[in-house]
């Protein structure tokens, strides 16, 4: 896909849990190569925005496409890498060993991405220790290493940087500059200043409408 063209499409995207209205009519485009901000409160819709690109969610109302094609359809995960909500970490495998299953489930041989990964975020040395051992910040790292693993062209985040120290953001921070320039696309669900810089555009969400900044309801 040539930048300029669009990654993702959602048209009048409505997601209704139980009596709760998550979703409100939504429509976004993202553009391939870009990097795009979803900026809220908590509660305000942003992961359930992600969850609808990655095809966890199927919006009631509207429409939403990856490359051209229904998430869920044709589009095959290894285009698509998430990290969304709270990541599922098997606290009794290494990071290694956790990598490289989630390889193993895509259909992915591993020719040393595992590897690169836990390099990017700073895990290289630690890549044996069992993941109940890591602290939040490590886990962080991890679920970061599993979204980018083999450089997929759409990346879905979610909070990236929170729970992070200043080495962790500027590791982020290069990855993101990284996958832009090689025409990778990213969005980024987020209330975090730092994230927000990383971003080409951002759109602010409140009770899962994009509104303007200055309309943001506080106690929403």
């Amino acid at each position: 896909m040539s930048a300029g063209s669009a990654a993702v499409e959602l048209s009048g995207c409505t997601v209704v849990l139980g009596r709760n209205r998550i979703l409100d009519d939504l429509s976004l485009t993202v553009p391939a190569g870009s990097v795009v901000g979803i900026r809220g409160f908590n509660g305000s819709g942003k992961s359930t925005v992600l969850r609808v690109i990655a095809g966890l969610i199927a919006p009631a109302e509207g429409s939403v496409t990856v490359f051209g094609e229904p998430p869920t359809v044709r589009v095959p995960r290894p285009r698509i890498g998430a990290a969304i909500d709270a990541p599922a970490l098997y606290g009794w495998m290494s990071a290694r060993g956790y990598l490289r299953t989630m390889l193993d489930l895509s259909g992915v041989p591993d020719r040393g991405e595992s590897a690169s990964a836990l390099e990017r975020f700073g895990l290289a040395d630690v890549g044996r220790k069992r993941i109940f051992q890591y602290s939040q910040g490590m886990k962080k790292r991890l679920s970061l290493a599993a979204a980018t693993l083999c450089d997929p062209p759409l990346v879905l985040l979610d909070e990236p940087t929170n729970a992070l120290d200043r080495q962790g953001e500027q590791q982020v921070a290069r990855w993101v500059a990284d996958h832009r320039s090689s025409g990778g696309t990213l969005v980024l669900a987020t209330h975090r200043p730092f994230d927000v810089h990383l971003c080409d555009e951002v759109h602010d969400l409140d009770q899962g409408s994009f509104v303007q900044p200055e309309e943001v309801r506080v106690d929403g």
